[in-house]
Order: structure tokens, then sequence, then C-alpha cells
């Protein structure tokens, strides 16, 4: 989920001014620098973006993944020609390869988009040589 996150524009951009702020805050506390007069606010954005942000994706992305029993178990996927099938323990679902919102290659997945906020995840380490080329030519 960090990686998903901190690879947008505007996560990087506010990362950015957000750590910039807090060292300026900090620089301003010790004297060493006149940043601002009152670094309180670059202080609390800068602990915000630092901290805060990336504890609330932890806990969100851990708080989804236990909330929901379909995650947690073995998931085996299936490809035809214009199809996926997607089976785990207590579900089994099909989608059309030609409904799919986009298809991604990660270093170490695979995220097939069912829309802009849904994505079933392919684990590479799992895949034979030859599958990593059949999903590639989807």
């Amino acid at each position: 989920m960090y990686l998903l996150t901190y690879r947008k524009g505007w996560t990087i951009y506010v990362s950015i001014i957000g750590i910039v702020m807090f060292i300026g805050g900090i620089l301003t506390l010790m004297h060493v620098s006149d940043f601002e007069s009152d670094p309180t606010f670059a202080l609390m954005f800068g602990s915000f973006v630092i901290f805060v942000l990336p504890i609330s994706i932890y806990f969100s992305a851990k708080k989804n993944f236990t909330s929901n029993k379909r995650l947690q178990g073995e998931i085996e996927y299936e490809f035809t020609d214009d199809k996926m099938m997607v089976r785990g323990n207590s579900f089994s679902s099909e989608l059309g390869l030609n409904e799919t919102f986009k298809i991604e290659e990660l270093k170490q997945w695979f995220l097939i988009y069912q829309s802009k906020q849904t994505a079933n995840f392919i684990s590479k380490a799992n895949l034979s040589e030859q599958e990593l080329i059949e999903l590639r030519d989807i």
C-alpha cells in the first residue's frame, strides 16, 4: 500500500513539502534558521506527513486485510483468452478481461484493476516464467 500511495505525484509533492517544513521548523526552534517566526504549523504539518500519514496507511491496510477473510485465504487465478476466474475458499468470481479497468506490472506484483479503486494482486513469486509472459501479453 505504501508503494501505491507514494508513487502518486500529489503524494510525493505533499511529502516533500512536509519534510521541508518539518526540517525548517526544527531549524527555527534550534535558532539555526529563521524559517518562520512561529514554527508550530510547519512542525504540525511536517509531523502529519512524516509520521501520521504512513501510520494511518499501515493501520488502514492491516484493518482491511484482517477484516476480510477472503483476502487471508489462498486465492487461485485462472486465465482464458477472454476472462479471468478467481477462486478462494468461500468465493468464486469471473471477470471478462475486456472489462478490466487496467493491468499494471510492478516489481513483485501484477495488479489487475476491476475499477479505479479495486484491484486483484497477483504475486510474481508464485508464477512460472511462462505465466509471467502470458500475463504481460494480456
